[in-house]
């Protein structure tokens, strides 16, 4: 199937629950005689957007009692580093550019699209790895391919076989 630019358009109805995906300008009209309108944020926009300067430094956060209970204090930026920056244009993103910001992401029109297409979007191509995966016991671990995933559970479950106790046995 082949959309035309600028489609599959999300739909919503403001007094009811369904969202409804016009595939071109007929849909469009169709959906928008019985109320629909397009979602909000349809189009993709660049700003406001998030710079990040390569000296900021986070500090870790803190736990702490305070003798009633254990509290824990956010992690916050160095006072001597430079924090994150929100720009709200070219203007505001070059002058912080000057003083070595860049931008936090990439922004991608194309996945935008994506995103706001329909689940059932014929163009979405599912990416399965690179992905995450943890463990029973330990840290995540990053495979790349279904084969590196297989290898590293069938290892899991070989560990945990060995760690069990025989049938039988006393503790």
């Amino acid at each position: 199937m082949h959309f035309k630019d600028g489609f599959p358009k999300r739909m919503t109805h403001p007094k009811r629950t369904a969202v409804v995906s016009a595939a071109d300008e007929l849909q469009e009209m169709q959906f928008a005689a019985q109320g629909f309108v397009v979602s909000p944020m349809q189009q993709f926009e660049e700003f406001p957007k998030v710079l990040n300067h390569p000296d900021a430094r986070l500090v870790a956060p803190r736990v702490a009692s305070d003798g009633f209970g254990v509290t824990e204090k956010p992690a916050t930026w160095e006072p001597s580093s430079l924090a994150p920056v929100t720009v709200r244009n070219t203007i505001e993103e070059n002058a912080y550019r000057k003083l070595g910001y860049e931008p936090a992401g990439k922004s991608d029109v194309a996945a935008f699209s994506h995103a706001q297409a329909s689940p059932t979007d014929v163009r979405r191509e599912v990416v399965q790895f690179p992905k995450w995966i943890t463990p029973p016991e330990g840290e995540a671990v990053l495979v790349k391919s279904a084969a590196e995933e297989q290898a590293l559970v069938a290892r899991w479950s070989e560990g945990k076989k060995q760690r069990a106790p025989a049938q039988g046995a006393r503790a």
